[in-house]
């Protein structure tokens, strides 16, 4: 059996009579086929894509019925992300993966392959920390019942996949190096609650689509080229903790007055030019942190900014605000951090501030 890309299809070769391993690796490849971007990934013998094929048909002892298709494509597409992200040689713990268990043993009980027990369908795959180089691949999306994906702090590249996950409700893929823009894609998983591209290479503005997460509760977009504005997240009124910071967003901060449950929030190091107008942050009265520490934040701090009563951390830090701070304003509050350095304000501090018992 030879496999070449003809036609935009898989053609097979068959001389004289097909033997019974030749016609279950036709049969697993019919399976799997339709989950690449092309059927083309199957003539060099090199890719991940064949490898996984290869020890699917060839290697692995559990013998997978091809009518199981659930089965097959759960097996094939890890064991395609096994070998993509060069796991035979840098993975720092295999974690049972392409051992002749059930996949859903592919763990150390830590990280790895983690499946609902009474279905054995693959709900998380965590594998954080673990040296995995290389590109994400497409194949993912078999894992149709997948609720976590973590694969923070590796050495990832290429691009984000436009990954269909219906069910998908947390992502963390930070601490990489994965490049180019946000895949639309991502707007489409309407279950997500957390989110975490932070510390990659990204760059170009926030896909219009991110418009649908309404159940999104934490976006960390940190440390990335990202531009535009914050107005696509103006609808995400679920979210909790956002943390846009060295990025160079820019435009005003009028999409915060509709966020009201957000307990922290980290807009530091852009280029967001605007003033403190408390009708932007009346509604989250949940705040406890707000660092908008290095843009262009200009006008007095507002005293109206004490009824915000659980805040306790906020930086305000290399910006341009003038007058002085509202320093009695905080009498209930939690205030315990001010950070203000590298402004415009002028005034003496309050002779009794080291008496104000919530500063530490």
């Amino acid at each position: 059996l030879t496999t070449t890309a003809g036609l935009g299809c898989v053609v097979f070769l068959v001389f004289g009579a097909a033997s019974p391993q030749v016609d279950y690796e036709e049969a697993l490849l019919m399976q799997v086929v339709d989950l690449s971007e092309s059927p083309e990934v199957f003539s060099e013998p090199s890719t991940p894509q064949s490898l996984a094929l290869q020890w699917l048909a060839n290697i692995d002892e559990a013998e997978v019925d091809p009518d199981d298709t659930v089965r097959v494509e759960t097996r094939y597409s890890l064991a395609v992300l096994f070998f993509a992200t060069n796991g035979p040689s840098q993975w720092l713990d295999k974690l049972n993966f392409l051992s002749d268990t059930h996949e859903c043993n592919w763990n150390n009980e830590e990280k790895g392959v983690f499946c609902d027990p009474e279905t054995d369908l693959v709900m998380n795959v965590i594998i954080d920390s673990n040296n995995l180089r290389g590109s994400l691949p497409v194949e993912l999306t078999a894992l149709s019942s997948l609720k976590v994906l973590n694969m923070a702090d590796n050495r990832l590249t290429g691009t984000l996949p436009s990954w269909q996950y219906g069910v998908l409700e947390s992502l963390f893929l930070d601490w990489n190096t994965l490049e180019s823009s946000i895949p639309h894609s991502l707007g489409d998983m309407t279950q997500l609650k957390d989110l975490d591209l932070s510390s990659n290479m990204l760059v170009s503005t926030i896909p219009e689509e991110f418009r649908q997460l309404l159940q999104l509760e934490t976006l960390n977009l940190a440390n990335n080229g990202l531009t535009g504005t914050g107005q696509m997240l103006a609808d995400l009124s679920s979210l909790r903790h956002l943390n846009l910071t060295d990025n160079a967003f820019q435009g005003n901060l009028d999409f915060l007055k509709d966020l009201p449950r957000l307990e922290s929030l980290d807009l530091s190091s852009n280029n967001f030019k605007a003033n403190l107008a408390y009708e932007k942050f009346s509604s989250m009265t949940n705040l406890e942190t707000m660092i908008l520490a290095n843009n262009e934040i200009v006008g007095p701090v507002p005293s109206s900014l004490g009824k915000l009563t659980k805040l306790a951390y906020v930086d305000v830090a290399q910006n341009l605000l003038t007058g002085t701070f509202p320093w009695y304003a905080f009498p209930e509050s939690k205030l315990t951090t001010v950070i203000m350095t590298d402004n415009l304000f002028t005034g003496l501090l309050p002779l009794d501030i080291f008496r104000f018992d919530f500063l530490e």
